[in-house]
């Protein structure tokens, strides 16, 4: 039993080395909450009667929801994972497509859990390929209508992903400190500070002052700060967890 299971670890270690698996850990790519009114309309394509607003995005039966990604400045991910939560306490069955920038799309159908205190439906894609995400297609096929109120997409990142175009270093020394609400940003120089999503998305720009500057966020996940210079040059990046 010992040479069996010490084959397959082997064995199981080899694919993820191979395949650019190596730390095997999901990262955050999108992650909208209703609750924070993070839903932005003008990401959303949605026919019929649906409609999206800052708190929910609506779809109707036979008129699916198009999430369009922002540039992903090439980022691939693997072994995707998406989470949503309902405004409906009934169970929804959906289709969920990931649309890749080339390739095949991907397709997975689910039901919803609607037996706790909230409605969820977690689906896995389980592709061992890494794509670059273009969109995510929602399409309700029991309810005709279906309002999502919560919406995670996760994957596990390619080893070379950056974002923006910039490595995790700097061509100066500066420190930046995650807090539970603040960003604590030691800069050497006046300028600013550009944070962006895992998948590249622009969250917001924050002025700061050479010395220590203390920004309130409200980003989540593995987020990347971009350090600028009062021309606007970028002097660095650090990707750190929010």
């Amino acid at each position: 039993m010992k040479q069996i299971l010490y084959y397959v670890t082997t064995l199981t270690l080899s694919v993820l080395l191979t395949s650019g698996l190596t730390h095997a850990q999901h990262e955050v790519i999108l992650e909208q909450n209703g609750a924070n009114d993070d839903f932005d309309h003008t990401e959303w394509t949605i026919g019929g009667g649906g409609f999206a607003n800052s708190d929910k995005v609506n779809i109707q039966k036979n008129h699916p929801g198009t999430y369009a990604f922002s540039n992903q400045n090439g980022n691939k991910f693997a072994q995707l994972k998406v989470t949503m939560k309902f405004s409906q306490s009934t169970t929804h069955a959906l289709d969920v497509t990931v649309v890749p920038t080339s390739g095949t799309n991907l397709t997975v159908s689910g039901i919803s859990d609607a037996t706790g205190s909230e409605n969820i439906l977690e689906l896995s894609f389980n592709n061992a390929n890494f794509i670059e995400l273009k969109e995510l297609i929602i399409a309700t096929t029991s309810q005709e209508f279906v309002g999502i109120t919560y919406l995670k997409i996760e994957g596990v990142p390619h080893e070379d992903n950056n974002s923006s175009g910039l490595e995790s270093e700097s061509l100066i020394s500066w420190n930046a400190i995650a807090l539970q609400n603040n960003l604590k940003i030691d800069s050497p120089v006046d300028g600013t500070i550009e944070v962006y999503s895992i998948s590249g998305k622009l969250i917001s720009t924050h002025k700061i002052s050479e010395g220590e500057n203390n920004i309130i966020h409200n980003a989540k996940g593995i987020t990347l700060l971009v350090l600028k210079n009062a021309n606007k040059e970028a002097l660095g990046s650090k990707k750190i967890v929010l």
